[in-house]
């Protein structure tokens, strides 16, 4: 993974407001070589989501239109000004450890957080800028993905395998809280969900199933799910044989009855998702914010869009409130917050949610429509109608 920070920087020139940045701001607007300043979000919404859900849109708006860059002014309270600045600077694309030069990026994207006066007060169409900064050293991290094998014991379903997968990387040191912490180690995220896939690989490991199992714990997620697009790109076997991708991941939980799956819905394997909670007490739901798309923000989307079916096996959430903020991506999340109990049954539910999948005779699969399907039926060389047998 290639660390690359901004270098000492002078520039100036010519500036342009084009609202939020959005396709229709640009009509009639020549921006070639100009930078773009925006109000960050969109004209419906301008919470933090909303913003890190737009900027990727935004930044590949103005390249191909021309822009030398893109600056959004926000205006966010302290704490979600911190928490945005960890998902700055995501790499553009999947480093190789032989050859780890990523090719040079010279597009400008920077977040100012404002002020409400001059966020929303009169500004003008045309001006200049003029940006110097000291530059920060670049650096060069080698880090791995860790990988494990089980074989299955059906003489047949052995040779698909269903994948076991969490990331093991956090947000590293940042701002220091009230107590003078910095490190921020992501009991929740992802903590819960590394000592999930090493419950099943225990549990595995005594009681084989009929399928083989991998176990894959991913680095870098956190810098743009570098680890599973690097693995999606580069598999031990041929990706075909995974038929089952169950990631597990997530921001906290503010309900202990629960276990979150992101995309329970969208798999034949609901049956038995739903099963294996319920057998501990825990109602199994879909997600609760389907708005924030979050399905495509963790490490299952780099298997679903080649195909491989993958939902996100999460701990009991069921809104964005002040439970999942006071500890999501801040140093406050550590081990001894964590109800150890609720834990127990959440790996129960999803060791047993596992082997119900890895030994069921019919393969999962997409349910019908769903917009991974197609990538599916290539990936597996299966006809659109064609039923799944073994």
């Amino acid at each position: 993974m290639i660390a690359i920070k901004a270098k000492a920087t002078k520039i100036s020139g010519d500036a342009i407001f084009l609202g939020y940045g959005q396709t229709d701001d640009y009509d009639g607007k020549d921006v070639k070589g100009k930078l773009i300043i925006v109000r960050a979000g969109t004209s419906e919404a301008t919470d933090a989501r909303s913003i890190y859900m737009a900027h990727k849109e935004k930044q590949e708006l103005a390249k191909s239109k021309g822009a030398i860059g893109i600056i959004e002014m926000t205006l966010l309270e302290e704490d979600w000004w911190t928490r945005m600045s960890h998902f700055m600077g995501e790499s553009v694309k999947i480093p190789d450890p032989v050859n780890p030069q990523n090719p040079p990026n010279d597009f400008l994207h920077l977040w100012v957080n404002t002020t409400a006066e001059k966020l929303e007060g009169p500004l003008s169409n045309k001006g200049t800028y003029a940006i110097e900064t000291d530059g920060i050293k670049e650096e060069t991290l080698v880090t791995q993905n860790v990988i494990g094998v089980l074989d299955g014991t059906d003489p047949q379903l052995k040779d698909e395998y269903i994948m076991y997968s969490a990331h093991y990387d956090h947000v590293g040191i940042g701002r220091p809280n009230a107590e003078g912490d910095s490190i921020y180690n992501g009991a929740r995220d992802n903590a819960i969900g590394t000592t999930a896939v090493l419950s099943m690989a225990e549990n595995i490991g005594k009681y084989p199933t009929k399928r083989s199992a991998v176990f894959i714990f991913f680095t870098g997620e956190e810098k743009g799910l570098l680890g599973s697009k690097y693995y999606a790109e580069h598999p031990v076997f041929p990706l075909n044989q995974i038929v089952y991708g169950f990631n597990t991941d997530g921001a906290g939980y503010n309900n202990t009855k629960l276990a979150m799956v992101i995309g329970l819905n969208r798999t034949t394997a609901q049956k038995h998702i739903l099963t294996g909670a319920a057998a501990f007490g825990l109602e199994a739901i879909d997600d609760p914010a389907p708005e924030q798309g979050l399905f495509d923000r963790s490490d299952n989307v780099s298997f679903a869009s080649k195909g491989v079916p993958a939902p996100t096996y999460s701990t009991g959430f069921d809104a964005f409130d002040d439970e999942i903020n006071k500890y999501y991506h801040q140093a406050t999340d550590e081990a001894e917050s964590l109800d150890y109990d609720y834990l127990v049954k959440f790996y129960q539910g999803y060791v047993l949610s596992g082997r119900l999948i890895a030994n069921d005779p019919e393969r999962p699969y997409w349910v019908k429509g769903d917009k991974y399907e197609a990538a599916a039926n290539i990936l597996y060389g299966i006809a659109p109608e064609t039923p799944l047998k073994n």
